[in-house]
C-alpha cells in the first residue's frame, strides 16, 4: 500500500519524468573514397524540442571527425533531416540537410566535399521542391500555386559560395495562359537594372523544361504561336561551349 502510495505521488510531482520520450539517433553512411565513409547522424530529442544533425568523415584507423553540425527544432521543422544526394552523379555524395517545409517546397543546405575530400563546404543555400544538374547548369524546381510552376538555373560553379536564391542565372517559368486553358512558358534572365527579360534564343538545353509539361505549351521565347511541338526537333541555334 505505501508502495503504491509512493507511485502516486511521484507522478504528481514529477509529471514530465513520466512522459518524456527518448532521443532517437539514426546514421547512414557512404563510402567516399577507398579507407573513408561519411556518415550523417540523426538525433532528435522530443523532449527538449531538438534535432541535432552531424556530418561525420569517418577514416581506417583515424577517430571521426565532424565536418558539419546543425541544431533545428523540431516544431520548427518537423521533417527536418540530413541525407545524401549525387548531384554530379560521380559516386561522391553531397549532403543535403533539410529545414522548413510549405509543402511541397522546403529549405535546404547542400554542402560539397572539396577536392582532396578532406573538408566539406557550403554549396547551395535556399528553397526548391526538388534539384537536378544538367551538363551545364544546377537547375531548383518550386511550386508557386496550382497555376504556376518555376525552375531556376545557377552556374554550378559561382565565384563565389553558397549558391542563393537570388543568384540565378535563368528562371523558366510556367503558368495558366489567360483565356486559354492551356499553359504557357517563359525563360527569362535579370537584367543589368534587375528586371526579368526574356531570353532570345533560350538556351536549348532549358527547353527541356518547357517541354515537361507536353508538346503544346506556349513557348513565349520562341515567338507568338509556335509551341513546344514547333521547336522540339530543331537544331539548337547557340554555339556550343569549348
Amino acid at each position: 500500500m505505501q508502495q503504491r502510495i509512493a507511485i502516486a505521488i511521484s507522478l504528481i510531482i514529477f509529471p514530465a519524468a513520466v512522459i518524456a520520450e527518448p532521443c532517437t539517433v539514426t546514421t547512414k553512411r557512404m563510402k567516399v573514397e577507398e579507407g573513408a565513409r561519411v556518415a550523417v547522424r540523426n538525433e532528435e530529442c522530443p523532449n527538449s524540442d531538438r534535432r541535432v544533425i552531424k556530418v561525420l568523415l569517418e577514416r581506417d584507423s583515424e577517430p571521426p571527425r565532424i565536418l558539419v553540425r546543425r541544431t533545428q527544432k523540431l516544431s520548427e521543422a518537423p521533417t527536418g533531416r540530413g541525407a545524401f544526394i549525387d548531384l554530379e552523379d560521380d559516386g561522391v555524395p553531397e549532403v543535403e540537410l533539410t529545414g522548413y517545409c510549405s509543402a511541397p517546397n522546403c529549405e535546404y543546405e547542400i554542402f560539397k566535399f572539396s577536392e582532396d575530400r578532406k573538408s566539406m563546404f557550403h554549396y547551395y543555400s535556399g528553397g526548391y521542391e526538388s534539384v537536378t544538374r544538367t551538363p551545364t547548369y544546377l537547375v531548383t524546381s518550386s511550386y508557386g500555386n496550382y497555376v504556376s510552376w518555376e525552375y531556376l538555373a545557377y552556374d554550378p560553379f559561382p565565384p563565389k559560395y553558397p549558391i542563393e536564391n537570388s543568384k540565378f542565372r535563368y528562371s523558366i517559368y510556367i503558368s495558366s495562359a489567360e483565356g486559354s486553358g492551356g499553359l504557357t512558358c517563359r525563360i527569362t534572365e535579370p537584367s543589368s537594372r534587375g528586371k526579368l527579360q526574356l531570353v532570345v534564343p533560350p538556351p536549348e538545353e532549358l527547353l527541356k523544361f518547357c517541354r515537361h509539361y507536353g508538346d503544346d505549351v506556349q513557348i513565349l521565347n520562341l515567338g507568338k504561336g509556335q509551341s513546344s511541338r514547333s521547336r522540339k526537333h530543331a537544331p539548337s541555334q547557340e554555339t556550343p561551349p569549348e
